[in-house]
């Protein structure tokens, strides 16, 4: 009861809490939105990496012809598969078997080239006129690009630009599929929810020690001329 009472009297206690509890909300507030916006960032970049791999990889194989150019195929899809974060590189021909695939043996993965076929999701979405398909686990996800012939397309950025191109006519010969590894992705999300955190908790105990000494400075005249007051009220000497 005492702390309470003193609490109820203290002008310093209750303005230092008041003041320290919003900015307790600020930079909480802060300190969500700039991981948000950061991990964004981080997801959106490998992605659009891994997309323009995924194009890449498809648009060479759309060149060459999967029997007579087994070779060309060969250096294209190690080509890709020397690039960061990749898992796995699958070629699957016109009949939807997997033709060529390179995988590190080191990472076990249950994906669906392991079954020697394009899986039936994939095939459905580009027969609504879908040039991607991503399928996520929580380890690494996979991007599927159907290999487009009979000259389509000018360039394989044109595999993304224009997709009623696209749907208004295509030939598909074959599927290029990636699997992409998450675990630098979050790795970096967990430094970065650390970094936030940290930068969150010392902008905070600074501002709060700036609190304290700003109200202590204001408080303590008010003090002593309260305290004066009292005394002279009382008939003591001041």
């Amino acid at each position: 009861m005492k702390l309470l009472s003193q609490f109820r009297e203290s002008f310093r206690l209750k303005a230092f809490i008041s003041f320290t509890l919003f900015l307790l909300i600020i930079f909480s507030s802060f300190t969500i939105f700039f991981y948000y916006q950061q991990s964004k960032a981080l997801t959106n970049t490998l992605f659009k990496n891994s997309e323009l791999l995924i194009g890449v990889l498809a648009y060479s194989v759309r060149l060459g012809d999967l029997t007579a150019n087994k070779d060309l195929l060969k250096e294209n899809a190690e080509g890709i598969f020397q690039q960061k974060n990749i898992l796995e590189v699958a070629i699957f021909n016109r009949e939807k078997n997997l033709f060529r695939e390179i995988k590190k043996e080191a990472v076990p993965l249950k994906s669906a080239s392991l079954e020697l076929q394009v899986p039936r999701e994939v095939q459905e979405s580009v027969e609504k006129g879908q040039a991607l398909f991503f399928r996520e686990n929580k380890d690494y996800f996979e991007l599927w690009c159907p290999v487009v012939t009979g000259g389509l397309y000018a360039s394989e950025e044109d595999l993304f630009l224009d997709q009623n191109l696209f749907k208004k006519k295509r030939e598909i010969s074959g599927f290029a599929k990636i699997t992409v590894d998450k675990s630098e992705l979050k790795q970096a999300l967990y430094l970065l929810l650390l970094k936030s955190i940290l930068i969150g908790v010392f902008f905070w105990g600074g501002g709060s020690l700036l609190i304290f000494l700003v109200t202590q400075k204001i408080t303590t005249p008010l003090k002593r001329l309260t305290e004066g007051v009292a005394a002279f009220g009382s008939g003591e000497e001041v």
